[in-house]
């Protein structure tokens, strides 16, 4: 079996479909350096329409696909949340997308709404926690991501971070989309490195943190 080196990045680009095209990352560069990273903890707070979902779904495909039995837990704040990223970013990447198909799934093994499990062993279960995480103790998982995590009560994260317990990889994702100044999005961003993407003006070679200040009419401006 001949071993090719490539990144995460290249992967992805490679083996998944959006649709009917080849998912690509054309015109969006700051995706590369998030598939590309190596940390066991990620914090992505971004805003709407941005292609989060999109890139935890393609993610997270990867690294089930990447690592024999290695089981990721997708927690929402609520369940048709969790439902609505099973069936409009999961299942079209898994339907669509010959190469990963033949290569990671079978008919066989199970593609239900909540659970998917791949030809090597590994899994993704999709699970939603708003007022209580009671559903989601007793679950072992190597990958914690919880979504729109602004809405989760930061009481249940601790419990839902459990299921991490038993793993040697214990990694966690936090993604959403920050509503106010205080929310668990906002208390987890500000214990992070808090890395921002920055814009470089091609008129004036300033380097932008985009904000409310660079909306203009007709695009963003410096």
């Amino acid at each position: 079996m001949k071993t090719i080196k490539c990144k995460k990045s290249e992967m992805v680009q490679t083996l998944l479909k959006l649709r009917d095209k080849q998912y690509s990352l054309e015109g969006r560069p700051f995706m590369n350096t998030l598939y590309d990273i190596q940390e066991k903890k990620m914090v992505l707070m971004m805003g709407r329409q941005l292609g989060k979902s999109t890139f935890i779904a393609s993610d997270s495909l990867m690294d089930v696909g990447l690592r024999p039995f290695f089981n990721i837990l997708y927690v929402a704040p609520r369940k048709d949340q969790a439902e609505e990223f099973s069936s409009q970013k999961l299942g079209p990447f898994i339907e669509y997308s010959p190469r990963y198909k033949e290569l990671f799934c079978s008919s066989k093994l199970t593609q239900k709404v909540s659970n998917k499990v791949f030809k090597n062993g590994s899994s993704m279960k999709l699970k939603y926690a708003f007022l209580t995480a009671d559903a989601i103790r007793g679950i072992s998982a190597d990958k914690v991501t919880l979504d729109e995590v602004q809405d989760i009560m930061s009481d249940n994260i601790p419990v839902i971070e459990e299921c991490l317990s038993g793993s040697d990889y214990k990694w966690k994702t936090y993604a959403g989309t920050p509503k106010t100044l205080n929310n668990t999005l906002t208390q987890i961003w500000e214990m992070s490195t808090q890395n921002e993407w920055v814009l470089k003006c091609p008129h004036c070679n300033t380097w932008n943190i985009l904000g409310m200040e660079n909306l203009g009419l007709n695009g963003i401006i410096c």
